[in-house]
């Protein structure tokens, strides 16, 4: 999935998108509502992630234009999932916490609150959950914990 948030950071959404494109991508992430509705045309037939937060109004829009939104706590989920009609399901994915302490669910350490929270997440029948996810925070500074967010992730996602 090629991240073209924030302008593509700076390179043009418009740009990148198209090029990416070309070249065979077909899953895009973007930091909002806005940014996914702007890049729709130049990726027509692609899966686009919003990793930010839609507030519950807009949770129709994410579905008729078939986007994605990142589900990245259970607050977030009671919040959005009165707004997903009983005859939709909201495309998502589910967005861990492996150390980057920003957003997500925390990961599995010994069925932690937020752990049985993400369990709860994962059977509710209006997501169409396509993915789970992690952020690390540091990967070309420390191997180290790269690795030991990346071995959170797997345990959690195994669990």
């Amino acid at each position: 999935m090629c991240a073209v948030k924030a302008n593509a950071y700076g390179m043009g959404e418009k740009e990148c998108t198209e090029t990416l494109y070309k070249a065979g991508c077909r899953h895009f992430a973007v930091a909002n509502l806005y940014e996914a509705i702007k890049i729709k045309d130049y990726a027509k037939d692609s899966e686009v992630l919003v990793l930010g937060y839609t507030s519950p109004e807009n949770i129709g829009v994410l579905i008729e234009s078939g986007f994605c939104q990142t589900v990245y706590s259970y607050d977030y989920a009671e919040l959005i999932y009165p707004h997903i009609p009983e005859n939709k399901k909201l495309k998502c994915h589910i967005k861990i916490d492996t150390g980057m302490n920003r957003l997500g669910f925390k990961y599995y350490e010994s069925e932690n609150e937020s752990f049985k929270q993400l369990v709860d997440i994962y059977k509710r029948n209006k997501l169409d959950i396509r993915g789970t996810f992690t952020h690390f925070y540091n990967s070309e500074l420390s191997k180290e914990d790269t690795e030991e967010q990346y071995k959170r992730f797997v345990d959690t996602v195994e669990k």
